[in-house]
């Protein structure tokens, strides 16, 4: 047997125990007009996706990536739909803890509004978003090294960068970081999706956007980008709504991934 000293046993029981209660913030801030989707009738995070709710699909997706619980930041109107559709996520499998945003300050405040539930490193995620990344891989990665947050960066082909952030790499660290730049500075799309340390709440201002600190991580060398591939849909419409079931339906093996912990 591998001898360890007390500091390593302590150490390695508080890694298994931590690893058994994985939190992520998904954020669906702003105002709720601003998330409506007339053509649907409903928020962003509640659009059909064939049988489920686009938020159902994105907990689904997390918690067999081992998250347990997630703390959902959003407008009172907002929470309170997804409350009538998930409740308090028993019937998913998934803690769901309701963080109300009384006035949207932008995004950076949005997520500091998570700062007294969240004290270890902690995935963060967008309601509007679909995805199929491997979350753990991403996790893995940002465990090993000394960044404050690192983000997936999607490097495949069928998501175009007028939607979004961009950035630029050097090895897996984000050197350069761009809020929707008017033109494609490179290939690699920034998405919000990623793993980031407590230590993200003190770079996070009262008033402001994740882009701009995001900027300001990278001119530090703070900011780690993870190239992922997989599929991404950013859900605005019907049409995005639409695609992503697409996608789900071309690989439902995305959606049952096995347990590796």
């Amino acid at each position: 047997l591998e001898k360890m000293n007390r500091s390593e046993y302590i150490e390695k029981l508080l890694q298994k125990s931590f690893v058994s209660k994985k939190e992520c913030v998904i954020l669906a801030g702003g105002h709720a007009k601003n998330l409506w989707i007339p053509e649907l009738s409903c928020h962003r995070m509640l659009a059909k996706l064939g049988e489920r709710a686009l938020i159902e699909v994105i907990l689904d997706h997390a918690k067999k990536q081992g998250v347990s619980k997630a703390h959902l930041i959003g407008s009172h109107e907002v929470n309170s739909r997804v409350f009538e559709k998930l409740g308090n996520g028993s019937r998913l499998g998934v803690e769901v803890n309701y963080v109300e945003e009384k006035e949207h300050k932008g995004s950076a405040h949005t997520l500091k509004l998570a700062k007294n539930a969240v004290n270890n490193t902690f995935l963060f995620l967008a309601c509007d978003h679909y995805l199929d990344f491997d979350l753990r891989a991403i996790e893995e990665f940002h465990r090993k090294n000394d960044f404050v947050a690192t983000l997936a960066v999607y490097s495949g082909a069928e998501y175009t960068w007028d939607k979004t952030s961009m950035v630029r790499l050097e090895g897996n660290k984000i050197i350069d970081y761009w809020e929707k730049p008017g033109s494609a500075r490179t290939h690699l799309t920034a998405t919000l999706t990623g793993f980031a340390e407590p230590e993200l709440f003190d770079y996070l201002p009262a008033r402001g956007s994740l882009e701009s600190v995001f900027n300001k991580l990278s001119k530090e060398g703070k900011l780690g980008g993870f190239p992922v591939s997989g599929r991404f849909v950013n859900v605005h419409s019907k049409k995005d709504a639409e695609q992503s079931r697409l996608f789900m339906e071309l690989d439902p093996a995305s959606w049952s991934l096995p347990d590796r912990y």
